[in-house]
């Protein structure tokens, strides 16, 4: 059957506290119609409730968006949900609410959730696994919100005499990958609102570094000088590879950023190109502490395809071979193996 994307606005009860959320999409296989707001599935007694052999929900539940799949028994994506209600737009904490409506619209099958959800802004605090980590000690250390039936994934921490640094759930991404293509040793970008560098041995996410260039850049285009001029698509063309050429050889930021005005009011810079410059100077910098991690490792540029193409064509442009990769069939494959040692 061929997959459709479905996008409806959800007209939601009136008093529910979310009612003015964003519509929501689907991206569905069959099932219909989306979920209601305010209606609970219970889950009924003995159903599913220590069946993890056939399929099961796997969620990727981020600060900013909220991203969920239906797994098949063979790991494959039988049908998958997004929405941009990240854990910082869920004002009233009603996380279990969310949760049995994903329920309703996926299935009512196990769930394991991963992402800021398990953070101190999210439905439950899980602990930190301690860097080198494997996707075994990660389900090792499941928080259960409903005994085998509703699962928070840990994220991993670093912590050196020097420096302190942590994530959740792009481990399951980094991860998966390794599960999907059996490399053992390799660095992975994956870029995002903080983009994560992390070396990969024998299985096991050995050391990383978050570096907040997506942040900085929404920073500066909602909030900063440069907000008027920073309205145009950013595209891995000539002003974004020169701006990363800049950005890697080491400049001055602040300096940098004033410029890119400077250049739009002397007209040196067409202001459909500023937010493309923008982007190359914080990516160029971006590559400076994560090639230094990377060392001669293999680099796998891993997420959101529409990222992946703006950091491909960085590294390469500074003389660095890199591979593309889809961050959803990496959590997937993840999530999958994951899963298999629930049981």
């Amino acid at each position: 059957m061929n997959t459709e994307t479905i996008q409806s606005a959800i007209h939601p009860n009136q008093n529910h506290p979310n009612r003015n959320r964003p519509p929501l999409c689907f991206v569905r296989h069959a099932v219909w119609p989306p979920p209601r707001w305010g209606i609970a599935l219970e889950t009924p007694p003995g159903v599913g409730m220590k069946n993890w052999s056939n399929e099961f929900i796997g969620v990727d539940w981020g600060t900013t968006n909220l991203r969920a799949y239906r797994i098949g028994c063979d790991g494959g994506i039988q049908e998958s949900f997004e929405d941009v209600l990240g854990v910082s737009a869920v004002s009233d904490g009603n996380f279990a609410g969310i949760v049995r409506e994903l329920r309703e619209t996926l299935g009512n099958l196990p769930m394991l959730l991963s992402g800021m959800i398990g953070s101190s802004i999210g439905w439950r605090t899980t602990p930190y696994v301690a860097a080198p980590a494997s996707l075994e000690d990660i389900a090792a250390k499941i928080t259960w919100v409903e005994p085998r039936w509703t699962g928070l994934l840990p994220g991993i921490s670093v912590l050196t005499n020097s420096r302190a640094d942590v994530m959740r759930g792009e481990e399951v991404q980094l991860l998966g990958y390794q599960s999907e293509h059996g490399l053992t040793q390799y660095t992975i970008c994956h870029p995002g609102t903080h983009t994560k560098w992390a070396k990969v041995r024998g299985g096991k996410v050995e050391d990383f570094r978050s570096v907040m260039t997506g942040e900085q850049f929404s920073l500066l285009k909602e909030h900063s000088l440069l907000k008027a001029m920073m309205h145009g698509r950013v595209e891995p063309d000539r002003s974004f590879l020169e701006a990363v050429e800049t950005g890697w050889s080491g400049v001055e930021l602040t300096a940098e950023l004033f410029t890119v005005r400077a250049n739009v009011l002397l007209s040196r810079l067409p202001e459909c190109r500023a937010a493309s410059t923008v982007s190359g100077l914080l990516i160029g910098m971006d590559l400076r502490t994560g090639l230094r991690l990377a060392g001669h490792d293999l680099i796998v540029v891993l997420g959101d395809p529409a990222l992946v193409r703006l950091y491909t064509a960085a590294i390469e442009h500074i003389g660095k071979d890199c591979e593309p990769a889809e961050g959803a069939t990496a959590f997937v494959a993840g999530m999958t193996r994951i899963k298999e040692m629930i049981q």
